[in-house]
């Protein structure tokens, strides 16, 4: 009986290693990368043609956003790490100059300024903020693609619920047994 439910958690063990992207659990993203959000834990985007899509352009809309980032600071004169590429709840994705650097702002006259923080100034381009909404909408759609297969692996993992089960019973009666 044990073996016939370790069979079965076989098929559920290939199921979350098909399903899961074990390289979302111990990402480490480099500096510049940080601002953007994702999740730990994650579909792979391998599993569908949809996230695939998704997950390909929201590669490209953040290597779009950073372009973007390095234009302004050489429009302002000031070098790239003196520019930083943010997001906020309020702001959504955002550039920041220290005060220091403040005065070179002036020489973009297409940008929105956001707030003046302790940290700098928040500001944000034309071309920044198309990105950025296209941005949060991509997201948001892989996040719904994302949720539609985890809803149909959840109801395959259902099923493995009465192996789980017998599979613990035997194991606590053996444990049992062995203690007496």
């Amino acid at each position: 009986p044990l073996s016939k439910s370790c069979a079965c958690l076989d098929r559920f063990q290939a199921l979350v290693e098909e399903l899961v992207d074990p390289s979302a659990l111990t990402a480490t993203y480099e500096k510049d990368r940080r601002c953007f959000r994702r999740a730990r834990v994650q579909v792979k985007s391998s599993f569908t043609d949809e996230l695939h899509s998704l997950r390909a352009a929201l590669d490209e809309l953040e290597v779009s956003m950073l372009a973007e980032r390095q234009r302004v600071a050489s429009v302002m004169q000031v070098d790239s790490k003196g520019v930083h590429l943010e997001h906020s709840a309020s702001h959504g994705y955002h550039l920041r100059v220290t005060k220091k650097d403040h005065p070179a702002l002036k020489k973009l006259t297409d940008v929105n300024t956001l707030s003046v923080m302790k940290a700098g100034i928040l500001f944000l381009s034309p071309p920044l903020s198309r990105l950025g909404k296209r941005y949060e909408q991509t997201c948001l759609s892989f996040v719904v693609a994302q949720q539609a297969v985890v809803l149909a692996a959840a109801r395959a993992a259902a099923t493995y619920k009465t192996a789980l089960q017998k599979g613990a019973d035997l194991i606590a009666l053996t444990d049992v047994l062995a203690n007496l």
